[in-house]
């Protein structure tokens, strides 16, 4: 699908924000034709990635134009599990537009996501989820400068847990650029090692 070809865009490393922006437009003009509750949730999950997108840009009154669209025409009309589903993502985009507005308080809202998901006890149920963690994971250790590694190290080491929840042979060319975001954090420190045990125990 149009979402999926722009997920491979974004959640590629580097990401490729030109090339997503493009699909999630055309993906978003199709969710007129969707059925009411079908619309609503799916045109608000593209929206929060339209922000992503335009956060890596650099244009973050874009980026919260989108997420406001968003709350005002689709949010509200969220049922159940769909709100939990969406905080998810519009949390991620709100996240990266602070990184470039006063990064520390990106730093805290990402990391505290992370947290949460590489505990099990977050929302990243489905595969799309677990993916939006491991770009946000990703963009939050890119975030760092050198004066804030302990907090970095602390990241890196929940960036492998949530990419270790799933791992196995097939997917482990997908997840190895978030093993080796976190090593590039890690090293030399003794937390790199971890990183080598659980990949290669991949059978």
């Amino acid at each position: 699908t149009l979402e999926r070809l722009a997920d491979c865009y974004l959640f590629s490393t580097p990401p490729q924000p030109e090339d997503a922006y493009g699909r999630i437009e055309e993906a978003v003009s199709l969710c007129e034709s969707m059925s009411p509750q079908s619309k609503f949730r799916t045109r608000a999950r593209l929206r929060c990635k339209q922000a992503m997108v335009l956060a890596l840009a650099g244009e973050s009154q874009g980026a919260t134009d989108v997420i406001a669209r968003m709350k005002k025409q689709d949010y509200q009309n969220l049922v159940g599990q769909q709100v939990h589903e969406i905080d998810l993502y519009r949390q991620v985009a709100e996240g990266l537009v602070k990184l470039n507005e006063k990064a520390t308080e990106g730093q805290a809202e990402l990391s505290s996501l992370l947290t949460l998901n590489s505990s099990g006890t977050g929302v990243a149920a489905s595969r799309q989820q677990w993916e939006v963690m491991l770009f946000a994971g990703d963009q939050l250790l890119r975030s760092y400068k050198s004066a804030d590694m302990k907090a970095a190290i602390g990241d890196a080491d929940r960036l492998v847990d949530l990419a270790s929840k799933s791992l196995n042979s097939s997917n482990l060319p997908y997840l190895r650029p978030y093993f080796n975001a976190a090593l590039r954090v890690q090293l030399p420190g003794a937390n790199g090692l971890k990183i080598r045990s659980v990949a290669r125990n991949v059978q």
